[in-house]
């Protein structure tokens, strides 16, 4: 049996001899809100369902927000598989399922301001309504994708970009 990361962190600390101090008092923000693992998150989107373009990987920014937001939240992958195979072959999205569409989808803030600063440092670029990610090999999402590949990081993320990179989801499903 595949020991879980749980496991494998818990064997890491043991052999470093550190002891976790738990401060009850102060909770820690959710990593969904930090900057550098949404970069991640959108790194490995980019790679795993971008399709391959002139200067880079490249994906429609309405996909890339769906995409990142699901795998951030694995758990609506189902959910998301449903709601594409019900808007299949053209049928337009109706407002009761927008009801059942995940509640944080369309106020998550936290995307948009990481893609911001993206553009800004030119790890990306947009090319229309299209995201554009270089792979020159230099940049920090290639580093960051390259390094949860090689050693086996985000594997939840991961698994859930590929499912979502094998549904078939139009702009148009997207309003986009």
């Amino acid at each position: 049996m595949t020991a879980s990361p749980l496991q494998r962190l818990t064997a890491i600390l043991r052999e470093a001899r550190a002891v976790p101090v738990l401060h009850e008092e102060a909770v820690p923000p959710s990593c969904i809100y930090d900057p550098l693992y949404r970069a991640m998150v959108i790194s490995l989107t980019m790679r795993l369902c971008g399709k391959s373009s002139e200067g880079g990987q490249s994906l429609a920014e309405a996909k890339l927000k769906l995409f990142q937001f699901a795998a951030v939240h694995p758990e609506l992958v189902p959910s998301v598989r449903k709601w594409a195979s019900a808007h299949a072959g053209g049928a337009k999205p109706s407002l009761e399922g927008w009801a059942r569409f995940p509640r944080g989808y369309a106020a998550d803030t936290v995307h948009e301001r990481v893609l911001t600063y993206l553009v800004a440092t030119g790890e990306c670029r947009r090319l229309g309504s299209n995201l554009v990610v270089r792979t020159d090999g230099k940049g920090l999402l290639i580093s960051l994708a390259n390094d949860a590949e090689a050693n086996d990081r985000f594997t939840v993320e991961r698994e859930a970009l590929r499912e979502l990179s094998e549904l078939k989801i139009t702009l148009k499903m997207l309003g986009a």
